[in-house]
Parts: structure tokens; C-alpha cells; sequence
């Protein structure tokens, strides 16, 4: 697994063990000033956030879980694919990227 995948699952289960939630813009942030990422581009951090799950799934089905708790999107903002790939509804409450009650995630 490469670094930015190990680094988003490992940054998600502590975020999600503390029940914490940062939007996805802002692990674009985290990201690119580690220089893990060479822009702020939100549909590049899609794609990343999308890697990372897609990654962890196959390797550790809680660190999936714990990615698609941690990062959330604001109603206006676009480009986190977690709840798509995880299969969560369109129609979740505004914020949330998937529903998921932190008992499950850890």
C-alpha cells in the first residue's frame, strides 16, 4: 500500500476513535502541505479519498469504515467519493458523507 492510502486509513481510524469528523476540503489541505498531493484540486483529492477506500477495503474493512466516518463534505462542496463507494445514499443528511454510528467504526 502506498504512503497517502496508509496515511489517510491511519489519520481516519484516530479521527474516528475520538469521534471526530473533518471535511474533505481539509484533508485536501493536511495533504497538500505534507506534499502528498500537488494542488488543493478537489476532484484530485476525490480520487485520492477514492484510492484510499478502495485500498483499506481490501486490506482492513474497519479502516474503510473509519475513512467514510472521518471525512465529511459540506453541503456545497464536491469530490468526496466514500459514500458513493461504500454505497451510502444520495440523499444523506446535509454534512454527512455516510451514515455510520461510531460504535461500528472501531
Amino acid at each position: 500500500m502506498d504512503t497517502i492510502n496508509t496515511f489517510i486509513g491511519e489519520l481516519a481510524r484516530a479521527l474516528a476513535a475520538y469521534r471526530v469528523r473533518i471535511l474533505c476540503s481539509t484533508l485536501g489541505k493536511i495533504l497538500y502541505k505534507r506534499g502528498m498531493v500537488p494542488a488543493q484540486d478537489g476532484m484530485a483529492i476525490a480520487r485520492v479519498m477514492e484510492a484510499a477506500y478502495h485500498a483499506w477495503k481490501q486490506r482492513d474493512p474497519e479502516t474503510t469504515k473509519a475513512i467514510a466516518y472521518a471525512f465529511i463534505r459540506a453541503h456545497a462542496e464536491e469530490g468526496c467519493p466514500a459514500a458513493k463507494a461504500s454505497g451510502a445514499s444520495e440523499h444523506a443528511p446535509r454534512g454527512c458523507l455516510v451514515l455510520v454510528p461510531p460504535s461500528a467504526v472501531l
